[in-house]
C-alpha cells in the first residue's frame, strides 16, 4: 500500500507539471494583492490596474497566496478596474479566493460587473444578494438568467475557498465551482448584456449608480480569463494554489531600484522549499531560489535571493534553519525555522 501511494503522489505531481501551462491559456489579467502599501492593485499579465478604494488595504502574508486585501462594507471598501472584461460575447471564466467573517450572513459580491436592478453584466454573490438565485452561506454565478443555482459548500465559515464562475458560450451554460469542486449549473444563460458599471473587486454599482462596497472579509488571487475553463483546470488552480504554504515573510530593502521595500517569502509547495523575492511596489515575483525538500536541504554558504539580501542555511538535528543576512554587512535580518 505504502508504494502504491509513493507512486499515486508521484502521478499526481506529474499530472500539476504537465497540466500547469494550460491553466495559464486564456488568462488575461492576475491579481496577486501582493504588494505591500500604495492604492494600486497591479495586473501582473495584463495592463489593467486596480485602484483601492474607501479604506481597501493590501495585508501583506494574510492571502492564501502572499499577500490579500482586506475589505470592510462600512468602510465602502472596493477596488475599481475600470470598464473593462464586458464579455458580452464568447467564454469567459472567472476566480477569486475569498475569506469572510464566520457567519456572515449579509449579501455580498466579491466580483461584480453588475448595475444593480439591470439584467447585465455579471456577478459572483454570496448569500441573498436579492437576485432570486441566492442562498444563506452558498455561492452563485449570476450572468443575466437563468444562474447558475448555488454552491453545497458554505463559504460563510471564516476560512479560504476558492470559487470560480464560468461562462460557455457553446453550450450556454453558467457554472459555479467552489473549492476546486463543481457545485451547479443552469443551461440557457446568454454571454453578458452590456453594462455601465465597472469591474469591481469586493463592490457594485447600485441602481442609482454609485459604487458601494459589498464585502467584508480578505480576498486573494482575481485570475480572468477568456475561455471557458474545464473542470480539470479549476481543479488544477485550486490544488497548486492550496498546497502551496507560505511560511515566513519579511520585509528586505529594496531589491529593484523602486524606491519601495521588498519581501523576501518562504513558501513550500509538494514538499519542496522555496524563497521568493517579491517586489513589494508590484506584487510580482523577482527571483525564486529552489531550496528542495526537507531531507535534502544541506547546509550552504550565502547564496544571493536579491541585490541586498542573502541566505545561510544551517542544520542541526534534522532542523534547517535559514538566516537571511544583508549582503553589505552580513548583519541578521530574519531567521526563518523549516517545520520538520
Amino acid at each position: 500500500m505504502r508504494k502504491i501511494m509513493q507512486w499515486f503522489n508521484l502521478f499526481v505531481i506529474f499530472l500539476v507539471l504537465s497540466l500547469s501551462n494550460d491553466v495559464q491559456a486564456g488568462l488575461i489579467a492576475k491579481y496577486n494583492f501582493n504588494e505591500t502599501s500604495g492604492s494600486i492593485a497591479h495586473d501582473s499579465v495584463g495592463s489593467v490596474n486596480g485602484m483601492l478604494s474607501g479604506g481597501t488595504t493590501f495585508v501583506p502574508g494574510a492571502g492564501i497566496q502572499g499577500g490579500a486585501i482586506s475589505l470592510d462594507k462600512a468602510k465602502n471598501s472596493f477596488v475599481n478596474m475600470g470598464d473593462n472584461f464586458g464579455f458580452t460575447s464568447g467564454d469567459f471564466s472567472i476566480q477569486v479566493w475569498v475569506k469572510l467573517n464566520a457567519n456572515d450572513t449579509t449579501g455580498s459580491t466579491p466580483i461584480a460587473k453588475h448595475h444593480g436592478g439591470i439584467v447585465a453584466g455579471y456577478f459572483l454573490g454570496i448569500n441573498d444578494v436579492g437576485d432570486g438565485c441566492s442562498a444563506t452561506g452558498k455561492a452563485h454565478f449570476y450572468v443575466g438568467y437563468p444562474c447558475s443555482g448555488v454552491s453545497s459548500i458554505t463559504v460563510n465559515d471564516g476560512l479560504w475557498h476558492q470559487l470560480v464562475g464560468i461562462y460557455n458560450s457553446t453550450n450556454q451554460t453558467v457554472s459555479i465551482y467552489v473549492d476546486g469542486q463543481f457545485q451547479a449549473s443552469a443551461v440557457g444563460g446568454h454571454a453578458a448584456n452590456p453594462t455601465d458599471a465597472p469591474f469591481l473587486v469586493g463592490g457594485v454599482m447600485i441602481p442609482d449608480s454609485s459604487l458601494v462596497g459589498n464585502f467584508t472579509g480578505l480576498i486573494d488571487e482575481v485570475w480572468i480569463y477568456d475561455n471557458a475553463l474545464s473542470a480539470t483546470d479549476v481543479w488544477l488552480l485550486y490544488s497548486s494554489t492550496r498546497n502551496s504554504q507560505y511560511l515566513g515573510v519579511t520585509a528586505i530593502p529594496d531589491v529593484n531600484g523602486d524606491g519601495v521595500m521588498d519581501q523576501v517569502v518562504l513558501a513550500m509547495k509538494s514538499g519542496n522549499y522555496y524563497l521568493r523575492t517579491i517586489d513589494g511596489a508590484t506584487g510580482k515575483q523577482l527571483k525564486q531560489v529552489t531550496l528542495g525538500t526537507m531531507t535534502n536541504i544541506m547546509p550552504s554558504a550565502l547564496t544571493a535571493v536579491g541585490t541586498q539580501i542573502s541566505v545561510l542555511i544551517t542544520k542541526s538535528t534534522g532542523v534547517s534553519v535559514l538566516q537571511l543576512r544583508d549582503n553589505t554587512t552580513l548583519a541578521l535580518v530574519k531567521t526563518l525555522t523549516l517545520p520538520k
